[in-house]
């Protein structure tokens, strides 16, 4: 893999669970209380689908982890570095 390219499937992992993580912090902040109930709408349709998808491919896991993002934000959990080989 050439230097600087976007990375293996651990730099894969980690930008699924923070982009959800971030996600969620950023709405919570910023987005309007519309704006909340669009991204909500949009996760539950879509995370769903994802998994259905993701099952039979083998990449389930990159769900979960975006799933798992959410549930943290949500819950106001910090990061989970060890399991994502942070630490």
């Amino acid at each position: 893999m050439p230097i600087g390219s976007a990375g293996g499937r651990k730099s894969v992992r980690i930008r699924k669970y923070f982009g959800a993580r971030n996600a969620i912090l950023y709405a919570r902040k910023h987005a309007r209380p519309t704006e909340r109930a669009k991204l909500w709408a949009f996760l539950a349709m879509s995370l769903p689908l994802q998994l259905l998808w993701h099952l039979p491919h083998g990449t389930a896991a990159e769900v979960w982890l975006k799933i798992r993002g959410i549930r943290d934000a949500l819950a106001g959990r910090r990061s989970p570095f060890e399991a994502l080989g942070l630490k």
